[in-house]
């Protein structure tokens, strides 16, 4: 009898180890991400390249993660707030650093042009810098890197919420510029106006380069934890060429 009850109790504590270690394991964290393709959206294969390397990234240090999809200005605003420990992808300016953390390692690499229509400026567009756009009537999305330093250095930018609306002012005529990354651009143009595709162009070099982020909450609690363990797992995905393939699929 005294045999049996000890089985028993070592049964039961077992079950409790292995309770708390697939708790563990299934540690759900909230990411607030919006809507941009070709690497992000709750409809696309895996959620998209950049989702797909988080949720590797988090299948090796044990969390779970939770996609919770919304407009980017609201994304932001809820990591900033705690409602949400991270978001993605983002880069990372001193603005953006007082406000959430930056973690060490990016996921990926942005390049950003400038797009217009080729028989609106038969000469093209020179721009290398925000700056260069002053002589130009400018169509943004809300809360892009751009917004506020736009807004500083007094340039013509009206503000929409998606690339759609950005595209269809220019297609219209109503604005002269657009800027978006080099992936983006043309998968919109394909979606908004496949029969017009070959009229947009875009500058001949980037009008900015830049790193992406996960972005983490400095007032989430899980925070700290999942954006040590998270960055680890992004060194290990870069060093071992998984984030390229990924991203090159």
């Amino acid at each position: 009898m005294k045999r049996s009850i000890q089985s028993i109790i070592l049964v039961i504590f077992a079950s409790g180890i292995i309770g708390v270690h697939y708790s563990w394991a299934e540690q759900a964290v909230v990411f607030a991400i919006g809507e941009w393709a070709p690497f992000v959206g709750e409809k696309m294969e895996n959620a998209g390249p950049t989702a797909e390397i988080i949720s590797l990234a988090c299948k090796k240090t044990g969390l779970k993660p939770d996609y919770q999809y919304m407009p980017w200005s609201r994304a932001y605003l809820m990591v900033k707030n705690g409602t949400a420990v991270g978001t993605f992808p983002w880069s990372c300016n001193a603005e953006r650093a007082a406000e959430i953390f930056c973690p060490e390692t990016p996921i990926m690499v942005s390049k950003d042009y400038v797009y217009y229509l080729k028989d609106a400026f038969p000469n093209g567009i020179m721009a290398t810098k925000l700056e260069d756009l002053k002589p130009y009537k400018l169509v943004g999305i809300l809360s892009y890197w751009y917004d506020k330093p736009a807004k500083e250095m007094g340039l013509d930018m009206h503000l929409v919420s998606n690339g759609e609306s950005a595209l269809k002012m220019i297609h219209a005529g109503r604005k002269d510029a657009y800027i978006e990354n080099e992936l983006v651009a043309p998968h919109e143009i394909k979606m908004v106006f496949p029969d017009d595709f070959n009229k947009f162009t875009h500058s001949s070099e980037p009008i900015r380069t830049s790193d992406m982020f996960v972005l983490f909450s400095r007032v989430h609690p899980d925070a700290p934890d999942v954006m040590k363990k998270i960055d680890k797992a992004l060194k290990e995905l870069t060093a071992s060429g998984e984030i390229e393939r990924i991203l090159k699929k």
